[in-house]
């Protein structure tokens, strides 16, 4: 069975989930857990091409 939706407004929901993020240090762990490698995504793979010669140049 789904749980039901909160009835509060957006905004303090979004306020309760931010203070949980920050609380649990969300960010560090995350940052800890890949300390050999990071990744930077640049939108969908559709979104940016191969680089043509002439850019390159």
């Amino acid at each position: 069975m789904l749980k039901e939706l909160s009835k509060e407004k957006t905004s303090k929901v979004e306020q309760k989930q931010m203070e949980n993020f920050l609380k649990s240090n969300i960010l560090q762990k995350s940052i800890d857990q890949r300390k050999d490698y990071f990744v930077f995504y640049d939108g969908p793979a559709t979104a940016n091409p191969m680089a043509l010669k002439r850019y390159i140049i």
